[in-house]
């Protein structure tokens, strides 16, 4: 019954998810039985006014999902199985072993490990290679929207030591001599890193480095007036296509709506709609911005 509820389901929920007003989903052959236990009958409009009573904006979601991997061809390896169990194994030793894992997977929901893989991990690991074929497929796309570069990065808390730092990298001393020497304790320790917009740089540091069209120093001492800090900076690759894979799994990992974005590409290109309202202001109220409203 449950294949046969989710069959049900994808093809009266899957129908951009566009918006229709105030339309109400209707399954064809409504009342015809999709199982008889006793005196009890389960028809296929029962069933799916049931479903999407409880959780049918986030199941659509799922269906949509599934379908899209399907269609960009993204499918659950052997090598994703084994990594979700490595880190399943590694999840648990955190939690202080298997017990205390089970008690806590089931405040979520989780009846058991094989469920919390089946659930949580898989769907995690094939949104992830879809994002990294996303990343790829629309690397030009994103590379102008985010600017990815690498630098070597330093932070300095006062201005007389800036000073003397830039001075130092002008020489020719190293970034992360430097930065050892005159830098902060923290993030930007001089060593060479991938940066782009939203990466974690104050907007005033990734303003000069946009505006920066050549690779080398920056030769000017760099003021966050908002975090009263300075920054020196030495971009070493200005251009994300030389280094793209790295460019993408930095992306992938960093942008933190990147999901979102990736989704409602998907979505226009593969024309979902959904034509029930109640299903439509679910989806709505989480995820407005995978509706277009006709």
């Amino acid at each position: 019954m449950k294949k046969a509820g989710l069959i049900v389901c994808a093809f009266a929920m899957l129908a951009t998810l566009t918006g229709c007003k105030d339309a109400v989903a209707d399954i064809s052959n409504g009342s015809e039985k999709l199982v008889s236990v006793g005196d009890t009958t389960i028809t296929k409009d029962k069933l799916y006014n049931l479903l999407k009573g409880s959780n049918g904006g986030s199941a659509t979601i799922e269906l949509v999902q599934n379908k899209i991997y399907e269609k960009e061809g993204i499918k659950l390896s052997e090598d994703m199985k084994k990594e979700a169990k490595k880190t399943l194994a590694s999840t648990k030793k955190t939690f202080g072993g298997e017990e205390a894992f089970l008690n806590a997977i089931k405040s979520y929901g989780f009846n058991s490990e094989e469920e919390y893989l089946e659930k949580a991990s898989y769907p995690s690991l094939l949104n992830k290679e879809l994002l990294k074929k996303y990343a790829k497929d629309n690397q030009k796309t994103l590379f102008e929207k985010y600017h990815p570069v690498k630098a070597n990065v330093i932070q300095v808390e006062k201005q007389e030591n800036a000073e003397k730092a830039l001075a130092a990298l002008k020489k020719g001393d190293s970034a992360k001599t430097v930065a050892k020497k005159y830098g902060k304790t923290g993030t930007y320790d001089g060593s060479e890193k991938i940066y782009f917009s939203g990466s974690g740089l104050p907007d005033v540091v990734f303003s000069k480095i946009t505006a920066t069209s050549s690779k080398g120093l920056i030769k000017e001492v760099i003021e966050d007036t908002e975090g009263k800090t300075y920054y020196l900076v030495n971009l070493t690759n200005i251009d994300p296509s030389s280094f793209a894979d790295e460019a993408n799994d930095a992306l992938v990992a960093g942008v933190s709506d990147l999901s979102n974005t990736m989704m409602e590409h998907y979505l226009k290109k593969y024309n979902f709609a959904i034509y029930d309202i109640d299903i439509l202001n679910q989806i709505k109220s989480t995820n407005e911005s995978y509706i277009t409203q006709k």
